[in-house]
């Protein structure tokens, strides 16, 4: 399937419908990011946006019974880059929002290795292994009228290709 057909599982299974908090998802970083993107006049005050990105693959091969039949497994490494804004006037609060938005996340995580694939295409399975889900945050950013905490989720998304 590919690389596009990856990150576009990705995005979908990361869709905003999906996740609570997030505001909107990017399947690759766009030249800008309006600040509409973020969604915080509506609802809570807080909002999320997610852009995916694709920095690195490996292909690692298995035989499988003889020299012509065997597999393949695109490892794809994925970093979604998580964008997190407030208008709340408590940071406390603002960081409980973004607390629940990464629980949210994880929750995703959890709820199928696969991202939502049929029988495992294209992701035969992500976050698993090893390398499992790495979470890098920064130090919010906070002034009288903004709370801004910006973070990474890391993992591997595996794609298993008949060769």
């Amino acid at each position: 399937m590919g690389r596009a057909s990856v990150r576009a599982t990705i995005a979908a299974y990361f869709a905003p419908g999906n996740v609570a908090g997030l505001s909107t998802t990017y399947r690759a970083r766009p030249k800008e990011i309006p600040a509409q993107a973020f969604k915080l006049s509506v609802g809570s005050g807080s909002g999320a946006v997610l852009v995916i990105h694709m920095p690195n693959d490996d292909e690692k091969r298995i035989a499988m019974g003889g020299a012509t039949s065997g597999g393949k497994f695109d490892v794809h490494d994925v970093a979604m880059e998580i964008l997190f804004a407030s208008t709340k006037p408590d940071a406390l609060a603002a960081q409980d929002d973004h607390d629940a938005l990464i629980d949210a996340f994880m929750a995703r995580f959890h709820a199928d290795r696969t991202f939502g694939s049929t029988n495992g295409v294209p992701i035969f399975q992500a976050g698993e292994g090893p390398a499992g889900i790495r979470i890098e945050l920064t130090e919010p950013v906070l002034s009288k009228q903004s709370f801004i905490l910006n973070g990474v989720i890391r993992f591997e998304a595996e794609e298993w290709v008949l060769a």
